[in-house]
């Protein structure tokens, strides 16, 4: 289960949107930043955007026989982090405040498309050998 690398790549996702979702918690400045800002979407719903995406990973990590499922839950994920880079950017306009904790969903965009092409790879595996056969 961990020992394959899309594994990895999603429990490495799941632990960062962890703790983004910590920081921005806990951390006075970007909590204060996020409640000053005026916003007709609440703090607690920017909150949830890591935590959901992380749960997700986590659950993901332990549907590795059903490859397919992986796939459509890293989509989903995918498309998770757009929308909260979007929400982040063009809501909160975080481009003008830039701190390097904001880059996280970037970071998860990626470790979730390298997720995805070793699942296809997986697949691709799976169906080859079972040509020969």
């Amino acid at each position: 289960m961990i020992q394959r690398i899309q594994s990895l790549y999603l429990f490495i996702c799941s632990i960062i949107n962890l703790a983004y979702c910590y920081h921005l918690y806990f951390e006075n400045e970007i909590a204060k930043f996020f409640l000053d800002v005026d916003s007709n979407i609440p703090f607690e719903v920017i909150l949830l955007f890591p935590l959901i995406i992380s749960i997700i990973c986590f659950y993901t990590i332990f549907k590795y026989k059903k490859r397919q499922t992986q796939f459509v839950l890293n989509r989903l994920s995918i498309i998770l982090c757009f929308l909260f880079v979007g929400i982040l950017i063009f809501v909160f306009d975080l481009a003008s405040n830039f701190e390097w904790i904001n880059l996280v969903p970037l970071f998860s965009i990626i470790l979730l498309v390298l997720a995805n092409r070793a699942i296809k790879k997986d697949e691709d595996l799976i169906r080859s050998i079972d040509r020969i056969r």
